[in-house]
């Protein structure tokens, strides 16, 4: 479907872009690739995980393999041009994605050991650290009963309202699925990623706390917000 006007998009110092170029479609198999790239290359705040952990397969697998493998129904996304440049992982049951992260720490723990002292350097072994020992002490509390949402898009397409044609997307697909409810987790600090963001998106904050996953490389502090929104 097309999301847009058509209208060329120019601001914020990006580059000129055809919208009417810009559909936002169901996921197909042969999406998998693009996406686990994407989701790699924004993993850390926006921009390449590979400075914080530099085993992308594992961080694809526990960020969208749920998604792509088991509810692939419920994911959509970007195209411009032929070129995936986002998406919109969701789950209409959040209990099952929380499960299936557990399924995929436990199921991988052998490899995450045999990485840790054979293959994986210091800042790894520290990523490796903090999801095994600190990662569910810092996770907000889930509300019950709500569907569940992951999105990102590249980094030349933000800003332009990609974004929320993918949420409003997902949003009707939900009410079309007898689905009032969705959360997410974001990462926020102080001048990036703030609360108000997501409020104007029709959000509110949950719960929120605060997170050392990126304490090495931020000098603020950063928290995970769990943002809910009632459809």
């Amino acid at each position: 479907m097309e999301l847009f006007d058509g209208r060329v998009n120019e601001f914020n110092g990006l580059p000129k872009l055809d919208i009417k170029k810009v559909k936002i479609r169901r996921y197909k198999p042969s999406d998998r690739q693009e996406i686990r790239d994407i989701c790699c290359d924004t993993g850390f705040l926006g921009e390449p995980i590979d400075s914080i952990f530099s085993d992308r397969e594992l961080f694809a697998d526990l960020f969208t393999s749920y998604y792509t493998d088991k509810e692939p129904k419920s994911a959509f996304v970007a195209e411009c041009g032929g070129e995936v440049i986002g998406y919109l992982l969701g789950c209409k049951n959040g209990k099952k994605f929380k499960r299936f992260i557990t399924y995929i720490i436990l199921v991988n723990l052998p490899r995450l050991i045999w990485r840790y002292f054979i293959y994986y350097d210091r800042k790894d072994r520290k990523y490796v650290k903090w999801m095994l020992f600190r990662s569910l002490r810092e996770i907000p509390e889930i509300p019950k009963n709500s569907a569940h949402l992951h999105f990102n898009l590249k980094k030349n397409y933000r800003g332009r309202g990609i974004g929320k044609g993918l949420l409003d997307v997902f949003f009707e697909y939900l009410r079309q699925n007898s689905i009032n409810k969705v959360y997410g987790g974001v990462f926020s600090f102080e001048g990036k990623r703030t609360e108000k963001l997501y409020k104007k998106l029709g959000f509110k904050i949950y719960d929120k706390r605060r997170t050392t996953v990126w304490k090495d490389v931020i000098d603020k502090k950063v928290y995970l917000l769990r943002i809910v929104k009632e459809l």
